[in-house]
């Protein structure tokens, strides 16, 4: 099924979003993260987290904050911090980041803020409330820098290119933020965020896991005194995957929820999980000073959050 350009170029352009993954998306990737924290990453990141709030704080809980403070008057600055406009051409299978051209120096983009939010966190003149800030953002940008329409200027990051999904109208980017999660697990819970990072979990662990070798080569750039090279590397991986799968074919007008994309539900699950081991093993590396990926603290914090092994 398609509908025409013009019965669907209203809502495209009424609908810009820039919030990837959604929060089920961004939940998941911190629970994933939780899961891999060493005792006393773990211990910090809850007690910085937690500093004046009412209730304890973890990276899940504040996974979404990012989303909530750029939509309000104090954090408007932040808009630019969630995305890059890689100026490319996915459709003619021309995909890469160039910071010069795609990164604007006054505004900045999701990889000098993950730069930034680094140098703070391990900033120790800052007091604590700027720490968590400082948490709080790079949770969540772990989660945006590994959807690909994150990582591309075309047509405002897929914005701008109207789609169907079921039958309604959608845009691209929005499909890859929400829909298909969403047609995938339902509305979102934590719970629900719990359940899939125990698959992920179980995935990495198990032997013969789709992802059990994986985490050593996704955590393998861990640089503090030089983060942009890192969250360069990582954009320029994610924007890859707009010439390889998103851009594969012309999606616009197109109904994308018919097999449009092959297996695209574990295309975003394995960048969600990526998220979540690079998020672990950074945060690992600022708290405690231990690179690499280490899978032995999972049990011990499996029990600690609580998770729930029932993801079918």
């Amino acid at each position: 099924m398609k509908l025409t350009t013009a019965s669907l170029a209203l809502f495209a352009l009424c609908s810009l979003s820039v919030n990837a993954w959604g929060p089920l998306g961004h939940s998941t990737v911190a629970a994933v993260a939780l899961r891999y924290l060493r005792p006393e990453a773990l211990e910090q990141t809850r007690t910085i987290l937690s500093y004046g709030a009412t209730e304890e704080q973890t990276l899940v809980t504040v996974a979404n904050w990012a989303d909530s403070y750029r939509k309000t008057k104090e954090g408007k600055y932040s808009y630019f911090y969630h995305f890059i406009d890689v100026n490319d051409e996915p459709l003619k299978g021309n995909c890469n980041v160039n910071m010069t051209r795609d990164c604007s120096k006054e505004k900045g983009c999701i990889v000098t803020a993950i730069a930034n939010y680094t140098s703070r966190a391990t900033d120790a003149t800052l007091g604590t409330a700027q720490t968590a800030e400082a948490l709080r953002f790079l949770t969540h940008l772990f989660g945006d820098i590994h959807q690909p329409l994150h990582n591309e200027g075309a047509e405002e990051g897929g914005n701008r290119i109207p789609v169907l999904f079921d039958g309604k109208p959608s845009n691209l980017h929005r499909a890859w933020d929400n829909d298909k999660i969403q047609d995938f697990f339902g509305n979102y819970t934590i719970e629900k965020a719990q359940m899939w990072a125990q698959r992920i979990s179980r995935e990495i662990n198990r032997d013969g896991g789709i992802y059990h070798e994986k985490p050593e080569k996704w955590a393998f750039c861990q640089n503090l005194n030089h983060p942009t090279a890192c969250a360069l590397e990582w954009s320029t991986e994610t924007n890859r995957l707009n010439c390889e799968f998103v851009y594969a074919k012309d999606p616009t007008n197109e109904e994308l929820n018919d097999g449009f994309y092959p297996d695209w539900i574990f295309v975003i699950e394995k960048q969600v999980a990526r998220g979540g081991v690079r998020l672990a093993a950074w945060l690992n590396l600022i708290f405690t000073g231990s690179t690499g990926f280490d899978a032995s603290s999972a049990l011990t914090v499996m029990d600690d959050v609580r998770m729930v092994d029932n993801y079918a």
